[in-house]
């Protein structure tokens, strides 16, 4: 049991590019105590906020504007400032950096903060949504080619696959869609804060994250579900595991590990925190190795649980040196990447067909991870 609270001034809630500084900007506006950073090309996505907290780059490479896209731009424009960087991160325990891929300047910078942080053996917690996939294949491809560069450095990383939140925007404006998806940016980042800031009872830091995260080598999926109802604890459970992050459940039934974080009003009963304990642990293997922790806070209402779900790594580290439009397994013939993001098309919406946790919709290479050759 412990009852330290983050020193906050060894805390630091980084916002890159357009997507990730939107984010942590709806967190700052809800709690100003939070000590925050935004770095982006675009000074259009650093306004409204104080000049302190603002770190522009590339000025001298984008004038000012985004990186329209080009992903090496994002990455000259933070290494010109690798040594203020160092600087901020120099007297840093925690970073939780918060970005969305797909673009120019999160893809090119993000992998230069992880670096960096490793370089001042600051701890990294890497929040990263990944592009519809109705963006292009070209969006998805170097988005993943800067997630690989990340692991080498980052000490976790969470991933918001944005094409597993498409149903709820089916039918509804293409607007609504990208409105839902920072939806759960925001909340993923607010979800991680209350994590490395918890004073629970029973409580969770972020060497708890790092600890699970271990056996996947660094690599999650989080989802979150609230409830005021009477009969809030079987109302968690449930809408945790239909989460769309959670894909039908079959992320919670597979997973070696995972971190439960349960936090409620003064008014949150022992048996309530049993039964969503309960059921969670009736839905996952016996083998899965649980953290937990539980916090009372009067600011909310009801209960609010908050999972991170590990998914082992099957792709080999790559060379941060490497270009990123370069080949990636050089003169040699490589293996075929296997895929976390299965897309199904027109039988998206389908029940999976499962049989002892396995996905047997899913290509059987995949499921077995059989490496093939390129």
């Amino acid at each position: 049991m412990r009852n330290s609270k983050l020193n906050l001034k060894s805390f630091l809630l980084i916002g890159v590019g357009g997507s990730g500084c939107s984010a942590v900007k709806n967190i700052y506006k809800k709690d100003k105590s939070i000590p925050i950073l935004l770095i982006d090309t675009d000074n259009e996505s650093l306004a409204s906020v104080e000049n302190d907290k603002v770190f522009p780059v590339g000025s001298s490479v984008t004038n000012g504007l985004s990186c329209g896209g080009d992903v090496e731009l994002g990455r000259q424009s933070i290494e010109k400032e690798a040594s203020k960087l160092r600087s901020i991160f120099s007297n840093k325990d925690i970073l939780l950096i918060v970005c969305g891929f797909g673009g120019g300047a999160a893809t090119g910078i993000t992998p230069v903060l992880a670096r960096v942080s490793r370089e001042m053996n600051t701890q990294s917690l890497f929040l990263v949504s990944l592009p519809f996939a109705f963006e292009g294949k070209q969006r998805m491809e170097i988005s993943e080619d800067a997630i690989r560069r990340m692991r080498s450095n980052a000490d976790a990383v969470v991933q918001l696959p944005n094409e597993r939140l498409k149903r709820e925007s089916k039918g509804k404006s293409s607007q609504v869609g990208f409105e839902i998806s920072h939806k759960y940016m925001t909340d993923a980042a607010e979800s991680l804060w209350g994590i490395c800031n918890n004073s629970g009872y029973c409580g969770l830091d972020f060497s708890s994250i790092h600890t699970i995260l271990r056996s996947c080598d660094g690599f999650c999926h989080i989802a979150s579900a609230k409830s005021c109802e009477l009969d809030q604890s079987t109302n968690i459970v449930n809408d945790l595991i239909n989460h769309p992050l959670m894909n039908k459940g079959l992320l919670l039934k597979g997973a070696s590990g995972i971190v439960i974080f349960i936090r409620g009003s003064e008014t949150m009963r022992i048996d309530e925190v049993e039964l969503i304990m309960d059921n969670l642990c009736n839905y996952m293997s016996d083998d899965t190795h649980i953290n937990f922790g539980i916090s009372v806070d009067k600011k909310i209402e009801g209960i609010k649980v908050v999972l991170l779900v590990t998914e082992e790594w099957r792709d080999p580290l790559i060379d941060n040196d490497s270009s990123i439009f370069s080949n990636r397994s050089g003169n040699s013939q490589g293996e075929l990447a296997i895929e976390t993001n299965i897309n199904k098309g027109m039988f998206e919406d389908m029940d999976a067909t499962v049989l002892n946790s396995a996905d047997y919709d899913v290509p059987t290479y995949i499921r077995k991870k059989i490496k093939l050759p390129r």
